[in-house]
């Protein structure tokens, strides 16, 4: 029997290893399957009726429970461990996207090409436009994985950006910061990343629309001014104080003489930004 490939990031999607879609036949049964194998635990059957029908007395909760689990086992029962006791997903019978994503980034130390792996399996909030109803519980739970997740996709990227910079690659940069920006609209360390890089690709006219971007939604979401540091680093590139980023970043530019020391690159000020800007794991 092929095995289960299940994806969190994102619109939930259960498949088979063959690729054709997993039909559980209710949304608490699927809710209940993409809860065992997130969680990696097992359960009791009490706790689980709790968190699937909060809203339910206990008995209605049972009863509810055990529906979803009658239609789970009809599919899936070789994905189970299911006793009178205790509900759990065996995980080696599944593939998870999350598990991969953790595993990439939770440490901070992998390769660069694992955390490319790991941002591209990022396709969305987790479990995103899933609606449950009368499980608060898990709502709150849902919520808290969300932002957990969404903040190591930003670690990822962040590490991106840093890359980008160091290789004098200003339209990965872009690339990177705006993903950050789509997870952080607020983060005003993704609003200057953008910056740095647009103007590493000669392009201030685009890096000074950008800090209005950011003053406005600071002014809009939180009624507060960009700090002190936006301020400087768009003084900076509206006075042309950052130099471009050169075709090739391993021959240095020439200073004319009498020059005052070389101006710090974009690539140069946006390694030290991204590092700055990457949040503790």
């Amino acid at each position: 029997m092929p095995g289960l490939r299940i994806a969190v990031l994102g619109k939930p999607r259960i498949t088979r290893d063959d690729g054709s879609p997993v039909e559980l036949g209710s949304a608490k049964a699927t809710v209940l399957l993409l809860y065992l194998a997130t969680t990696g635990e097992r359960h009791s059957r009490s706790a689980l009726a709790g968190l699937l029908r909060g809203d339910l007395p206990e008995e209605g909760a049972r009863a509810n429970l055990r529906l979803a689990l009658t239609k789970l086992r009809r599919v899936a029962d070789d994905n189970l461990q299911v006793t009178r006791g205790y509900v759990a997903a065996d995980p080696s019978s599944f593939w998870l996207d999350r598990r991969e994503f953790e595993a990439a980034l939770a440490g901070g130390d992998a390769d660069l090409e694992r955390v490319k792996a790991a941002v591209r399996l990022y396709r969305g909030d987790f479990l995103d436009d899933l609606v449950v109803r009368g499980a608060p519980e898990l709502e709150t739970w849902i919520e808290g994985e969300r932002e957990h997740l969404r903040r190591l996709a930003v670690t990822g990227l962040a590490r991106l950006a840093g890359d980008a910079a160091a290789r004098g690659d200003p339209a990965a940069g872009v690339e990177a910061a705006r993903r950050m920006l789509s997870l952080d609209p607020l983060s005003e360390e993704a609003h200057r990343l953008l910056m740095g890089f647009l103007a590493a690709k000669d392009d201030r006219a685009a890096a000074l629309a950008q800090f209005e971007t950011c003053r406005h939604v600071l002014a809009e979401e939180l009624g507060v001014d960009p700090s002190p540091e936006t301020i400087r680093l768009t003084d900076r590139i509206r006075a042309g104080d950052l130099a471009p980023t050169r075709p090739d970043p391993g021959v240095p530019e020439p200073a004319p003489p009498g020059l005052a020391p070389r101006r710090e690159s974009v690539a140069e000020w946006a390694t030290r930004c991204s590092r700055l800007s990457t949040p503790p794991t």
